[in-house]
């Protein structure tokens, strides 16, 4: 996928883009960033799953938390 086309599905310009972002690897490092503070959340779905023991027969039937979601 191109930088344009990432703007254009992110409602915004590539200048937006690069205005926030040094780079592409900038991007790819904060996306990265989300995903492993989203994982390491008590809350995610896998997690609970680990933690209860309910695994693979017994895992819940839940939706993923979106990691391009700002993280709380």
């Amino acid at each position: 996928m191109q930088q344009e086309e990432r703007a254009e599905r992110a409602g915004t310009s590539t200048g937006s883009v690069y205005h926030h972002f040094r780079d592409k690897e900038a991007i790819f490092r904060t996306l990265l960033d989300r995903f492993r503070a989203a994982v390491a959340r008590p809350a995610f779905p896998l997690t609970r799953v680990y933690e209860e023991g309910a695994f693979p027969d017994d895992l819940p039937r839940t939706r993923l938390p979106s990691i391009a979601s700002p993280v709380v």
